[in-house]
């Protein structure tokens, strides 16, 4: 099972997040997954699914040259971690700043549940501080 976590998280990152593909959502994530503490960032959203594909299509002009990169992974039972570095250039509203055209890197790490090979639940932490940093919406100290 670990294995077949760690391709289904592999096709996240290729084809949802680097080729910006929404469509191949329906076939990764659960049409019912529940907890996804990682959209509290996007409030308003709807939830399931499709508040889902919104959080990434919002990503997505913000960032629309986003590149995402796995540098860890690893996977017991039902769940998987991964330890991300997302860049791109800011050219969309982001945090209520306007686009800066700014490089912004940063990471985050996010923890699937996994049923019946799509991801049923979801928990992420991203480091926002050092998006804001580079964005210019905190200073550094």
């Amino acid at each position: 099972m670990s294995e077949e976590n760690k391709i289904l998280l592999r096709r996240l990152v290729d084809e949802v997040y680097n080729q910006q593909n929404i469509d191949v959502i329906d076939q990764l994530f659960a049409a019912d997954h529940g907890v996804d503490k990682s959209r509290q960032t996007f409030s308003g959203l709807p939830s399931r699914l499709e508040g889902t594909k919104q959080a990434y299509r919002m990503l997505f002009t913000t960032f629309p040259d986003l590149e995402v990169t796995i540098l860890d992974m690893a996977s017991e039972g039902e769940k998987i971690m991964a330890y991300k570095k997302f860049q791109g250039t800011h050219k969309g509203t982001c945090l209520g700043v306007a686009p800066t055209g700014a490089q912004i890197k940063y990471h985050a790490v996010d923890i699937f549940r996994i049923v019946d090979g799509k991801f049923k639940e979801h928990w992420g932490v991203a480091d926002k501080t050092e998006m804001m940093k580079q964005l210019g919406i905190i200073k550094m100290l």
